[in-house]
């Protein structure tokens, strides 16, 4: 009864324990990992850019809740090049936020219950290309919705991740660039 009502409120399915532990346990590795580094810059070298992939990879994973990709590409951009780790990290950050896609597929169904939808489904797609650009180039929990409402709404895989693409390589980017060219305007690096 309790996961009838969930589903009706929300037009989702209650997320399984198994999925949850998943989840948890990743978040604590990479954050895990990411504090070990510390101050450590040699680390994040040593890593390189298949490190920072797969920390992009991983933390892109879960569901609004954010992962450490940020300490990576502020310290990445620092040690690294900046127009490499912007590239890497937005490709893997956009392979980990399919995730959220492959949620709205399964639950395509649940759209039609939810209030509102006809409206969302027709907005998603006459704009989605810049809709997951804008929600991509910027940090922020709603990118995750808007992934989960562009599968439900059918717009094509390719539309979603070249748009997503985009958006996290231009954010990964600009962060990296920035965090570079700040160490050496202080003159620490």
């Amino acid at each position: 009864m309790e996961k009838r009502s969930l589903e009706r409120t929300t037009g989702f399915a209650r997320p399984t324990a198994v999925r949850i532990a998943i989840s948890i346990s990743l978040i604590a590795g990479v954050t895990g990992a990411a504090l070990l580094a510390g101050g450590r810059a040699s680390l994040f070298e040593a890593a390189g850019y298949p490190g920072l992939f797969f920390l992009a990879l991983i933390s892109s994973m879960t569901f609004v809740i954010p992962g450490p990709s940020a300490v990576g590409v502020v310290v990445g951009g620092v040690v690294l090049n900046p127009w490499l780790v912007g590239l890497v990290m937005g490709v893997g950050s956009t392979i980990g936020d399919s995730s959220g896609y492959a949620l709205g597929v399964v639950n395509r169904r649940d759209l039609r219950r939810m209030r509102g939808s006809e409206f969302l489904t027709r907005f998603m797609k006459k704009h989605a290309t810049l809709t997951l650009f804008t929600l991509a180039a910027i940090p922020n929990p709603l990118y995750d919705v808007g992934s989960v409402l562009a599968a439900m709404s059918f717009v094509p895989f390719s539309r979603f991740f070249a748009a997503s693409l985009g958006g996290k390589i231009f954010r990964f980017t600009s962060v990296a660039w920035l965090s570079s060219w700040s160490i050496h305007l202080i003159g620490v690096a």
